[in-house]
């Protein structure tokens, strides 16, 4: 279940060139990346999915206490307060993966506070960070952001047919989510923006939720292998590679081919980024190699089949390798330079259990089955 091998162990991190909306004081100078937060309005609730860099100037380690969130409306009235502190055993500061911000040196923190209802018309959040050191008083430190609910400028389908599974999407646990973008790493790995931000990786299942029959080392055992990919929208493509290999279970082990000079180093496999315009660019990861239908510069019409559904550069030793199609949605072409946005997808029918419930633009996300 680890797509985006290398990029998830290189990109979880957003270069510091990313950040704004920062202030200061004292030793502590917190930024938010991205620079405006984008608003998310899914089917029940708007999300909040962006990071807080946290440079702690001084030369004493500052461990995290207390966070203090403040959300206002448009016309500054106060809507929510909410608090993350060291209350219960283990406290909810416990859910933060790294509390320390070492000396001269930099922590990322995830937005806890990430789910909202969608009658909140949240204009302004202001975020007061309490830290501690050694032998010195507390400190505090406060950033306030005007997040932008996002509406997609392109009108989306969903890029596979049939019954399907967000076998992981970008909710707050998400792998696509969860990466530290405020590790010094980030800009030695070239990557200045994260991709994957709002990104989906779809299985199909059968009617009682399987994804596959028989051994799930073998790929062909998967009900999606071999699926026809669409593209989501009509545009131009920007980006190809088709010679990836993909790795193969012999009984006994797994075979990881080499990758071939053109492969993305973010472990991208064989992949289309398609242009669609006014800033949005789609791009459909994973595909069976020599499969991919189109080139670099050509158009493409929504509903065309560019590729098959595969697994090439998707999987290492460590685990089975699961044939899945990742998308996300990203502001342009260069992925570790690009942030990922929202993506609202036209129409799908949500399984939920017997109840089938239409959908009309609206993202899928971790743990959804839908058909198409």
């Amino acid at each position: 279940m680890a797509p985006l091998l290398i990029l998830a162990a290189l990109l979880g991190l957003a270069a510091q060139t990313q950040a704004a909306s920062g202030t200061s004081q004292g030793t502590l100078v917190l930024k938010t990346i991205p620079a405006t937060p984008l608003i998310e309005l899914g089917r029940d609730q708007q999300f909040l999915n962006f990071d807080v860099a946290i440079q702690n100037k001084s030369g004493t380690t500052m461990r995290l206490r207390r966070i203090d969130l403040e959300v206002f409306d448009a016309d500054g009235s106060l809507i929510s307060r909410r608090v993350l502190d060291e209350n219960g055993f283990p406290s909810g500061m416990e859910t933060l993966p790294e509390r320390d911000a070492p000396a001269h040196g930099v922590l990322g923190l995830f937005n806890p506070f990430y789910g909202w209802p969608l009658r909140a018309d949240i204009a302004r959040m202001r975020y007061t960070l309490t830290f501690s050191a050694q032998g010195a008083p507390n400190q505090s430190a406060s950033v306030s952001v005007a997040p932008q609910v996002y509406h997609d400028k392109t009108a989306l389908m969903l890029p596979l047919k049939g019954r399907l599974f967000v076998l992981d999407g970008h909710d707050f646990y998400s792998h696509h989510r969860r990466q530290d973008i405020a590790l010094p790493e980030a800009a030695r790995a070239g990557v200045t923006a994260n991709p994957v931000r709002y990104a989906d990786d779809f299985v199909f299942v059968d009617a009682h939720g399987a994804m596959y029959r028989g051994d799930p080392r073998e790929k062909k055992n998967w009900f999606g292998y071999g699926q026809p990919v669409y593209a989501p929208a009509g545009g131009t493509v920007a980006a190809v590679v088709d010679d990836v290999g993909e790795a193969s279970w012999d009984g006994k082990h797994l075979h990881i081919p080499k990758l071939p000079a053109d492969a993305s180093p973010f472990g991208l496999g064989n992949y289309i980024i398609i242009d669609h315009g006014d800033g949005e660019f789609s791009a459909l990861l994973h595909l069976i190699p020599h499969s991919i239908r189109v080139r670099k510069g050509e158009q493409v019409a929504q509903g065309m089949i560019v590729g098959l559904l595969g697994t090439s550069d998707a999987g290492d030793g460590t685990y089975a390798v699961e044939p899945h199609l990742h998308y996300c949605l990203m502001r342009g072409a260069n992925v570790p330079a690009s942030e990922g946005l929202p993506a609202y997808f036209e129409s799908y029918t949500l399984l939920l259990g017997q109840q089938e419930i239409p959908v009309t633009n609206a993202p899928v996300d971790s743990g959804d089955f839908f058909r198409t």
